[in-house]
């Protein structure tokens, strides 16, 4: 899980950040930024979630569970809410940021390439 989450996460990046760059030159700089926006904030909350599931299933040091559920729980939702308040990024370059991720995932899992 780690290892698809990590190139997950890699790829997420590498083709968030094109396509940002991309729309820089064709569209308003606020499409790029909500990309990159969307994208980060769906990652970190995807990378948070599985590190909590893998401290819950595995007998892992449990003492660093409260910080990161009141890192993924109050403070990245609280960002997520005004981010979305702030109506400073289209909804459409957030909603595409946040499911690059998702893409990245599915294309990884369904074509794992041969070792």
């Amino acid at each position: 899980m780690d290892h698809l989450l990590i190139k997950s996460m890699r790829l997420t990046a590498i083709a968030v950040i094109t396509a940002a760059l991309m729309l820089l030159t064709f569209q308003d700089w606020r499409w790029s930024a909500g990309l990159v926006i969307g994208a980060a904030w769906m990652t970190t909350s995807i990378y948070l979630t599985a590190h909590i599931i893998k401290m819950a299933i595995t007998a892992q040091d449990k003492k660093k569970l409260p910080g990161i559920l009141l890192i993924k729980f109050p403070f990245l939702y609280l960002l997520a809410f005004g981010i979305l308040i702030s109506r400073a990024f289209p909804l459409a370059s957030l909603g595409l940021g946040a499911s690059a991720i998702f893409v990245a995932i599915g294309g990884l899992w369904l074509c794992p390439k041969q070792a």
